[in-house]
């Protein structure tokens, strides 16, 4: 007898309302909740659980009598678990994965469906049924019921991804309004009064303070919606005793939290609840920008500041952990430049004499004073010369250098040589063994013998009715026929298994040249494993030879190198360096340029260019090692060296 689920319009009243509650409720708790009653309810469960999937790792998120089936105490059930929800949070795309794993235990019968995307699973959910009932359950009706489950959870997660996103926009059009306001002045404490004021509206809060700490004294600068502060009153006394405490601890501080304070600490919180009547407070302590003195070699930034974040319910704000840490961040840096510029020498002369400055603004001084600089500028930027050097990125590669390719599909079965290891021109280097060509070289011999077979059987034919009547002289014309037909095929199969025969003898890969091994550890890599015709398998280089310089050159800038080469008549000079040693500079010489234009990196088209690097230069160079090199294109004025790209855009993209 199977067991029915709910259906009909039981059921689709219970997907309705969980529907409802996936686009409505922002609260992963009551939505898992309900998935998971409507889960164990409708399939008649014994127990079950939802598990979210965190990259490798599960997090639960709800259960139902899966405790007192011993999830948490019982091993080998909880290995069972493990392996299960490992299974079922595969990704579709990997082989072995199904979206349900099934196992048993103490007769039990545990069932894991995992709800999966494109990408990867984000949810599993479990379920537990007796092992003598699970037969009786209609396993089709399950796998419609998860599914639906799984489009309404998936359902809940976009809705909750938007309004994450939803509440981070909010956060970020906040903070691009707040961010000027906190740095528009330099002056302490008009500086403060920005932080107290436009740091609340940016929280959201209902009193944001600033305090300064300066080598352990503490004063309250600024409260927001307050225009001046009473400092004998005993709530901003027992403030500053708060914000002295926490200071000196070295960390923020937050109230209420999950840890439990020290004595100190208990006694400065509960006076000044007691004068502030709040629910909640925060306390960040603002850095300088850099270690102090005695300290300057360490990392530690003294505090010279703290915000004191106050609410008076309990009520949440969205991000506020995130809102209250941009906030530190920022008017951490505005409030120590303007602790730095009040504590600068001279400060009060330097304010007063600002006021002197329009003196020096007038219009006609500035335009004579800027006549004369251009002229003085552009007399120097014609007649003094300069370096013309061409930037080019591009590798190094020795010029005895010879990549091997798999001539054939097949696998690799003999591997003769290591890493680095030093190779003779003509020695093996490594055999493929291709079944498909052997396969075709039997089923080919196999078919040259039947035609050889069938071949001396038409001959011996003829031979046996030379002596015939003239009415069986079209059988003997027949024969004469396929004899010739057949000693076609031959002749075709003999090509053909001449052609097998050298393609099987190119398996066997033998050292063009004398170097040394450079691609990586073969045995590794191939040993044993398939290849593909055409795959690059081994790199051999004559490492103590000349190397070559491989360099893209963009192609508004080719023009520089062709017309210098041309002018000078020789091989152009290049400098460069590597990625793995920049310090050492190195020479090489061009000595060919691409002729034809290649979009082939990101930095727009480009044309190759070849340098030839003398043995001496290459030293330990490593093959394909990255290099920053310059072109030496002669020498012209040093204003064109310095504006050649605005030229170049005002000549070709103005004129």
């Amino acid at each position: 007898m199977t067991s029915q689920l709910f259906t009909g319009d039981k059921l689709d009243a219970l997907l309705d309302d969980l529907t409802d509650l996936a686009q409505t409720e922002p609260h992963s708790g009551a939505f898992f909740q309900s998935m998971l009653n409507a889960a164990v309810g409708a399939t008649h469960a014994v127990a079950g659980a939802i598990w979210s999937v965190v990259e490798v790792n599960y997090r639960l998120e709800k259960e139902l009598g899966l405790v007192q089936l011993g999830i948490g105490t019982d091993d080998q059930l909880q290995a069972i678990h493990e392996e299960a929800l490992a299974c079922a949070s595969q990704p579709p795309s990997q082989e072995g994965s199904s979206s349900v794993v099934k196992r048993s235990y103490e007769g039990k019968a545990y069932r894991f469906f995992g709800c999966k995307d494109q990408n990867a699973a984000y949810l599993v959910i479990e379920l537990v049924h007796d092992a003598n009932s699970i037969a009786a359950i209609d396993e089709s009706s399950v796998a419609r019921l998860m599914a639906a489950l799984s489009e309404i959870a998936k359902d809940f997660r976009n809705s909750q991804l938007l309004e994450r996103l939803r509440k981070e926009d909010s956060l970020w059009a906040d903070f691009k309004e707040t961010l000027p306001k906190l740095h528009a002045s330099i002056q302490l404490e008009e500086t403060s009064y920005r932080i107290a004021n436009e740091g609340r509206t940016f929280l959201h809060c209902d009193r944001l303070s600033v305090a300064r700490v300066d080598r352990g004294k503490i004063s309250i600068l600024a409260v927001s919606g307050v225009s001046s502060i009473e400092s004998r009153s005993k709530q901003v006394r027992a403030l500053e005793s708060f914000v002295g405490v926490i200071s000196r601890m070295g960390e923020s501080f937050r109230y209420p939290s999950n840890t439990t304070e020290g004595p100190e600490v208990s006694e400065v919180l509960q006076a000044y609840l007691d004068e502030a009547r709040t629910e909640q407070v925060w306390i960040l302590l603002m850095r300088d920008r850099m270690p102090a003195t005695e300290t300057r070699g360490s990392d530690v930034r003294p505090i010279c500041g703290a915000l004191v974040i106050e609410i008076f319910d309990s009520k949440e704000t969205p991000l506020f952990v995130e809102r209250g840490e941009l906030l530190l961040e920022h008017a951490s840096i505005a409030f120590a430049n303007a602790i730095a510029y009040s504590q600068m020498p001279l400060r009060r002369l330097g304010e007063s004499l600002q006021g002197y400055a329009a003196l020096y603004r007038r219009v006609y001084a500035k335009l004579i004073l800027g006549f004369v600089a251009t002229l003085i500028a552009l007399g120097l930027a014609l007649t003094v010369p300069s370096e013309l050097n061409i930037e080019a990125r591009g590798t190094i590669q020795p010029v005895a250098l010879r990549h091997l390719y798999a001539p054939a599909s097949g696998e690799v079965v003999n591997i003769q040589i290591a890493h680095q290891s030093e190779v003779q021109s003509g020695s093996l280097l490594m055999e493929i063994r291709s079944r498909e060509l052997e396969l075709r070289k039997e089923e080919l011999l196999t078919l040259h013998a039947s035609a050889q077979e069938k071949l001396r059987a038409i001959e011996v034919s003829r031979l046996q009715n030379r002596k015939i009547n003239p009415l069986e002289s079209i059988s003997i014309g027949e024969l004469s026929a396929n004899e010739s037909e057949l000693r076609e095929v031959v002749a075709s199969q003999k090509e053909q298994l001449s052609v097998l025969n050298a393609m099987l003898a190119s398996l066997q890969l033998k050292s063009p040249i004398d170097g040394r091994v450079i691609s990586w550890d073969q045995t590794e890599t191939l040993d044993h494993r398939p290849v593909q015709i055409g795959q690059k398998l081994i790199s051999i280089a004559a490492l103590e030879g000349d190397g070559r310089l491989q360099l893209r050159v963009l192609d508004e800038d080719i023009r520089h190198v062709v017309n210098a080469q041309k002018k000078i008549a020789e091989d152009l000079s290049v400098t460069f360096s590597l990625a793995s040693d920049p310090g050492v500079k190195r020479t090489a010489r061009v000595t060919q340029i691409g002729t034809t234009v290649e979009s082939l990196t990101d930095q727009g088209p480009t044309l190759r260019l070849d340098a030839l690097v003398d043995a001496r230069e290459m030293g330990n160079v490593r093959p394909g090692a990255t290099a920053t090199a310059r072109i030496h294109c002669g020498k012209t004025c040093i204003g064109y060296v310095w504006t050649r790209r605005l030229w170049d855009f005002l000549y070709y993209r103005i004129f």
